[in-house]
């Protein structure tokens, strides 16, 4: 009887991987569905930028998020002739069943319309491709994708942004890159 309990464990949290797995796979789809369709998806004229969270890059975004963003987390900012938008990863108010903060992509427009994209966002890292005439022709995204709630019995190494990060909070992470094209 004893080894059948044991079986019955193991599998079981098995099942809790593959669902926490499968659940940051769609999020990751509803991101890049979400960002190509506000990088690529207008043919007006845009000017793409990227910078590193900071006390003078933030001064934009509304007071009540300044606080919540993840520190060394990159900032997208995409402009057009009508609109300014910032996207980036904040701190919801939200915790997970086991205490942890969970962590959101945020979008705010120029009048401080705030809004929660995805949630289980933990870091973005932007790279900016410029084609001859120094405009943006390819935004890389590199996110890093926090399960909420599952309990991993071991820490996780994963690589991300060209480093091995070493995760021991009990959630299952997961590197997630993509590349969208300007024109």
């Amino acid at each position: 009887m004893f080894g059948v309990t044991n079986f019955y464990q193991h599998h079981k949290y098995d099942f809790i991987m593959i669902h926490a797995l499968a659940r940051l796979q769609e999020h990751a789809r509803i991101i890049n569905y979400l960002l190509t369709d506000k990088i690529a998806a207008d043919k007006d004229k845009k000017t793409i930028r990227s910078y590193v969270a900071t006390a003078n890059s933030i001064a934009e975004l509304p007071v009540s998020m300044r606080n919540r963003i993840i520190p060394n987390s990159d900032i997208l900012q995409i402009q057009d002739s009508d609109n300014r938008v910032f996207i980036y990863v904040a701190r919801t108010a939200r915790r997970d069943p086991r205490g942890n903060i969970i962590s959101a992509l945020y979008q705010t427009d120029m009048i401080q319309h705030t809004a929660e994209l995805v949630p289980g966002v933990d870091n973005m890292h932007l790279q900016l491709n410029y084609c001859d005439s120094n405009e943006v022709c390819l935004v890389r995204i590199k996110l890093l994708l926090v399960s909420a709630g599952v309990v991993r019995k071991q820490p996780q190494r994963i690589k991300y942004n060209n480093k091995i990060i070493i995760k021991t909070d009990g959630r299952y992470y997961q590197a997630w890159n993509m590349a969208i094209a300007t024109n």
